[in-house]
């Protein structure tokens, strides 16, 4: 039987043959809708056709997954994908010591100290500080800045996962990866994944090593399985196709990597949660997905949305109450004047010192190298954002107050 699927998936180009069956099959599927809406197919009839072309879905399903499996499996003698892994498993272990932009350089340092692979004919790799290219030369002149960033035994256990990469790139793809943008994972990600999978495995296991380039297949697992028990068969089986065809799916992009896909498959099973009515667990499954990438947020639109107008409301109903409280109606004219006066420059203090707090400080402060509380007063008492260490406390009580 694996042996047919393997024939098959390498005999024919299934990423496309694949898509439009099932489009064929969706198509069915509606016209069979339509005709039991309409009272051409009684209900009987309807449940049989449609269990008929639940068989075509599966087997388009098997051979989706097969698809994933086979291809580009055989590129480089390996299921995992030593350029996708490099990024995130050394950005993990390795966070506290090169963060975001010291990666590149002291890979470089690593190669020279374990015997020199790297060899481009530009001569430079990417400065992950400036996004700009670099001469190696002077990378290597400052070796001794980026061996100082370790201590003497993680220098050695970095120098070993970086030999390990080495292995398993060929020259050109060695080449390029000290070219490419980085490493994207979130700090969380990074203390979470690093502290549960990277510093715990090594790259001297090969089987630790596959468990990890493992993970994202599980996950998408789990996931298919949770569409299933929320959404019927039909809706896992249409998931599972769309993976087993999509171009990012392929050995280049994130197959054979590490945790690829853990956000997708948390939103996956959020939606799966929420359509069973438990939304805690979704929550907790879409905050992971956004604390892991940021971009998911642009989900919570919709959420956020409708929570800041019901905070609106909330705050006009209370301000038209307080108003009405205060009798200010019937209060001499001289009185009027001066509360609305107060009330327009408080607005006005309110929104000023909001816009120079959030530029002024947090932006900063939230891409500074340090976040700590004290590097936050530091922009707060230094008048950061051209508000004075005054009017950004009067900010933040009112902000305060207002939580």
């Amino acid at each position: 039987m694996l042996q047919f699927l393997r024939h098959i998936s390498l005999n024919h180009d299934l990423q496309y043959i694949l898509p439009t069956a099932t489009i064929a099959i969706l198509v069915l599927f509606v016209l069979l809708r339509r005709a039991l809406s309409a009272n051409r197919l009684n209900e009987k009839y309807f449940r049989m056709a449609r269990g008929f072309l639940m068989a075509p879905l599966l087997a388009i399903a098997i051979l989706a997954v097969e698809n994933y499996r086979a291809t580009d499996y055989y590129r480089f003698e390996s299921y995992i994908n030593a350029y996708e892994f490099y990024h995130y498993y050394i950005g993990t272990k390795y966070a506290r010591e090169v963060g975001y932009t010291n990666m590149y350089a002291a890979s470089l340092v690593a190669d020279k100290d374990t015997g020199m692979k790297w060899r481009d004919k530009s001569g430079t790799i990417r400065d992950l500080a400036t996004g700009r290219h670099i001469n190696h030369k002077t990378v290597l002149d400052n070796a001794d800045k980026y061996r100082a960033m370790f201590s003497e035994k993680r220098w050695e256990e970095f120098k070993k996962d970086i030999l390990y990469f080495k292995k398993n790139l060929v020259q050109y793809r060695w080449n390029g990866i000290l070219k490419d943008k980085g490493y994207n994972g979130t700090p969380v990600w990074s203390m979470v994944v690093g502290t549960v999978f990277s510093n715990r495995i090594s790259t001297d296991s090969d089987k630790g090593m596959m468990f990890l380039a493992l993970l994202d297949p599980l996950l998408i697992l789990v996931a298919f399985l949770m569409a299933a028990w929320a959404f019927g068969w039909r809706t896992a089986f249409l998931m599972i196709i769309l993976l087993g065809t999509n171009y990012m799916m392929k050995w280049w992009h994130m197959k054979g990597a590490y945790l690829r896909t853990d956000w997708a498959m948390c939103l996956v099973g959020a939606a799966c949660l929420i359509k069973k009515e438990r939304f805690g667990w979704a929550g907790v499954l879409t905050g992971w997905a956004v604390l892991s990438r940021i971009f998911p947020a642009v989900l919570l639109f919709g959420v956020g949305a409708k929570l800041f107008w019901h905070l609106v409301d909330l705050t006009a109903t209370e301000a038209w109450a307080l108003y009405k409280r205060m009798e200010i109606q019937t209060r001499p004219l001289t009185a009027r004047m001066t509360i609305y006066a107060t009330l327009l420059v408080f607005a006005i203090a309110v929104i000023w010192g909001s816009y120079g707090m959030a530029s002024g400080v947090i932006a900063p402060w939230m891409g500074g190298e340090s976040r700590g509380v004290s590097e936050f007063f530091d922009y707060v008492k230094a008048g950061a954002g051209g508000n004075s260490p005054l009017m950004h406390l009067f900010t933040l009580a009112v902000w305060g107050a207002a939580g």
